[in-house]
């Protein structure tokens, strides 16, 4: 089964999955909109069990073969506690660093352990990093500014459109 981790609204996810559909493909879509539950269970410290639970559809990791980081991150349930006191602040934010720690191993998991297309780390690239080693290794990089000034923005853009335009 294909898992796939997207945005409700994302376009380009629902233009592959209508192919995973056509050719006939198993797969699940989890969108950061929906929240998932998810339970850990091990018996007598043998092979660990994670199920997945998304709208009725239940899976384990075992069950992925291969994963898609679109868009998002896992949406993963949790109570927090209403009531104000500190004592509810300090469960609260226990349990959202639980669920955090939860959503790294996830991501760690498919990473190392499935057939992967991107991966949540790849949203933390440096654009300016990025361009600097493709020039390394000699490929073409387009003309780029980055800039804090607006004056220099708006320069670079008139200069493009001079450069680029056909009178």
């Amino acid at each position: 089964m294909i898992l796939i981790l997207s945005t409700a609204y994302d376009h380009s996810t629902s233009s592959v999955i209508e192919w995973l559909i056509y050719l006939n493909k198993n797969f699940v879509r989890l969108n950061f909109e929906n929240t998932i539950e998810i339970k850990y269970s091990s018996k007598n410290g043998h092979k660990e069990e994670i199920t997945l639970y998304n709208n009725h559809v239940k899976f384990t990791l075992d069950d992925i073969t291969s994963y898609w980081y679109r868009r998002g991150d896992f949406s993963i349930s949790y109570k927090n506690l209403t009531k104000v006191s500190q004592i509810s602040k300090v469960i609260n934010e226990f349990n959202y660093s639980e669920v955090n720690a939860i959503k790294n191993f996830l991501h760690i998991y498919l990473r190392k352990h499935k057939k992967k297309i991107n991966d949540y780390n790849d949203i933390f690239l440096n654009k300016i990093y990025v361009l600097e080693q493709a020039k390394k290794i000699g490929l073409k990089v387009p003309t780029t500014i980055i800039s804090s000034k607006k004056s220099d923005v708006v320069h670079f853009i008139n200069e493009f459109i001079r450069k680029y335009t056909v009178v």
